[in-house]
């Protein structure tokens, strides 16, 4: 290392760098976790295979505070052993060791300034690195592995490097932690090692698996584009040719950036970049208090009026006025689904059929009702997870084992979570990046809380590494530089109708009811809809959702309750109502619009601001461009009950048909059918 990088490591605490670590995962950096998988199956597999009559001797170079002393020490038939040249970095290991190691912490995990210092004249059977030999300038990077390859035990010997991903040519990448290098491993071992590189895995690192050559002084070079993907054996020039793009790539990021700091410069730049991330890990933190405050607030709001009826004697007329509750209709009790449902009959109830489409899998969350309406439109089979409860690392395996067994020939995932996340990096990693589709329903005001920002972060991440084909983000003018981005924004199919029960539909509405679908949240536009609503002499009874809902005295228009009930319930209320209000404060392209419009009902919006279809009548009719304005909702409705019933219905067909033409030419052309 250079002076500047030695004593940045030998004076940064390694509870400090822990933090760094736990910052970064919270903000969707799943590089850690998939580290930890690939290694301790590398483990288990070395050590069912060798059948040693020992424990394997398993040497953590570079261990710091000890990430994966824990779970190695916890491999039945290994051994863990740890060194660090820095006693800070270390020190949290040694002071607060995992259960398995505390008897003998000393002997196992030790400092001093060279490895052989630590343990001298001891021998391992696989020594490892993580992100260890990025932090040294290639000649540094070269003695330190001529250090590992003495201390290898003579048989079979293993040196692990996970490090950065194979580059053609050795490259200084950044200045983080003083100083980060792109390493050409593969022209270090040249004809000293067999070497097997697993490149690109979580889109970031190549691992590197170094043994002694079978041909003494040749050197077989085996790749793999992705660490589950099958190898190929190259040449050195032609593993510098597959290597090439990612260096190429690393150049003009530098080109994009500051020039290498001067040595001098170094250390302060990596000070500089670790405040950046905890300052990055603190406006997280105080955006979820805010969030926090805000649901105690609605809370506060919902609750409030239920305390004080509680309190009150009764009688007497109140400033809010009592809402209307239809007795006899039961509540829909939340079944709590499997983590992975196929082809449920609600997920393909409503789609539409075609052959264009026969070969897609929609993979979707249970919870997620809109997002789930939108992708249970859509041809092709279906594939419900859940977002809410966390899976382990077995059951996302069995799911996507079953993706695979299906053998989809486009898979495409709606909306993103930490198991849609792993299930996505998982086939990755299997050779299904090529044929892999994501699509990212949201707006960017909802990109404020760090859960929705960091899942857009993350799809983005996946398109810009390649770890999927294609990505659409459902916005127009989302112009973000981003590789494999997919900018026309892809529009929601309306469900198909008739379909089952749905025949059975009354084709007259009840006049004079407007029905406010939406539930309690703000940007749903809720109060502002019904007061529109109110204000409109064509209105007679508002229905409504959201059982928080009421009106000022002023405005006497009863307000009747419905219960959610699945969605043909609410199709049957949508389709008994005379026209339908969703002027919300931002929206995708909301399914509760389509569903109205297929029954043959008007749905009030506020601007979507499409790419397509912006100027069809219908649109011109039912759009409320300030959506804070009551009067204007009351005159869009107004303009809408003008309209006589049969050309209503005629204008709202004309649209759909458009709308869900554009829809399938869009999705063609997104999937590349």
């Amino acid at each position: 290392m250079n002076i500047a990088n030695r004593q940045y490591w030998k004076q940064k605490s390694g509870r400090d760098y822990q933090r760094q670590q736990a910052y970064r995962i919270e903000s969707g950096n799943s590089a850690y976790r998939l580290q930890e998988e690939w290694l301790l199956r590398f483990l288990m597999r070395e050590g069912r295979r060798r059948r040693l009559d020992r424990a394997l001797r398993v040497l953590d170079f570079g261990c710091g505070f000890g990430r994966l002393a824990a779970p190695i020490s916890a491999l039945q038939g290994v051994a863990y052993y740890g060194y660090d040249f820095s006693q800070a970095m270390a020190a949290d290991l040694l002071g607060h060791p995992p259960t398995a190691l505390a008897p003998m912490i000393r002997e196992r995990v030790r400092v001093a300034d060279t490895v052989e210092a630590a343990f001298p004249g001891e021998h391992f059977d696989i020594i490892f690195t993580i992100s260890v030999l990025i932090h040294n300038d290639e000649d540094q990077a070269r003695n330190l592995l001529e250090q590992l390859t003495q201390k290898l035990a003579a048989e079979e010997g293993r040196l692990v490097l996970i490090e950065n991903r194979a580059v053609a040519t050795t490259l200084f990448q950044n200045n983080w932690h003083a100083g980060c290098w792109a390493h050409a491993f593969a022209d270090y071992a040249a004809g000293r090692w067999d070497i097997e590189i697993f490149d690109g895995l979580g889109g970031q690192h190549g691992i590197y698996v170094l043994s002694a050559p079978a041909v003494s002084g040749r050197s077989r070079f085996t790749y793999h584009e992705a660490p589950g993907g099958r190898g190929k054996v190259l040449s050195l020039e032609g593993l510098q040719i597959a290597a090439l793009p990612y260096a190429l790539e690393l150049l003009r990021s530098r080109a994009r950036h500051a020039p290498e700091p001067a040595p001098a410069d170094d250390l302060i730049a990596a000070r500089l970049h670790d405040l950046l991330e905890r300052n990055g890990h603190l406006e997280r933190r105080n955006a979820e208090m805010m969030e926090a405050r805000l649901a105690r607030l609605r809370l506060d709001d919902a609750l409030g009026p239920l305390v004080r009826s509680g309190r009150s004697s009764g009688g007497g007329e109140t400033a809010l006025q009592a809402p209307l509750v239809e007795a006899g209709e039961p509540t829909v009790e939340a079944k709590r689904e499997p983590p992975a449902v196929w082809d449920a009959d609600r997920d393909i109830r409503y789609a539409h059929a075609n052959a264009d489409f026969a070969g897609c899998l929609h993979v979707f969350h249970q919870e997620w009702f809109g997002i789930r309406a939108a992708a249970g439109s859509l041809p092709g089979r279906k594939l419900a997870i859940t977002a809410e409860r966390p899976l382990g690392g077995r059951v996302l395996s069995a799911i996507a084992r079953d993706i695979l067994d299906s053998a989809p020939e486009r898979i495409v995932f709606h909306g993103l979570s930490d198991n849609m996340l792993a299930i996505t990096e998982t086939l990755a990693r299997r050779g299904c990046a090529e044929r892999m589709f994501m699509v990212h329903h949201g707006a960017p005001p909802q990109w404020l809380h760090e859960p929705e920002r960091g899942y857009l972060f993350a799809s983005l991440r996946l398109a810009q590494s390649g770890a999927i084909r294609r990505l659409n983000v459902m916005r127009a003018g989302f112009d973000v530089p981003v590789k494999r981005l997919f900018r026309p924004v892809l529009f929601n199919l309306s469900p198909r109708l008739p379909s089952v029960g749905i025949e059975a539909l009354p084709e007259r509405a009840v006049p004079g009811v407007a029905f406010i679908p939406g539930w309690g949240h703000w940007r749903k536009n809720i109060i502002a809809n019904a007061m529109g609503a109110a204000l409109s002499p064509g209105i007679t009874e508002i229905w409504a959702y959201a059982r928080d809902l009421t009106l000022p005295e002023a405005l006497k228009k009863p307000i009747r309750f419905k219960r959610y009930q699945g969605r043909e319930s609410g199709m049957r209320t949508a389709v008994a109502a005379e026209l339908c209000l969703n002027v919300s404060l931002v929206d995708c392209h909301p399914m509760v619009n389509l569903e109205a419009q297929a029954l043959g009902r008007p749905c009030l919006r506020g601007p979507l601001c499409l790419d397509a279809l912006e100027d069809h009548p219908y649109v011109r009719l039912t759009e409320v461009r300030d959506v804070s304005s009551i009067a204007e909702i009351r005159d869009r409705i107004d303009a809408v009950l003008a309209v006589p019933v049969a050309e209503r219905r005629e204008l709202i067909s004309d649209y759909q048909c458009a709308s869900d033409a554009v829809a399938f030419q869009r999705y063609r052309e997104f999937l590349e059918l």
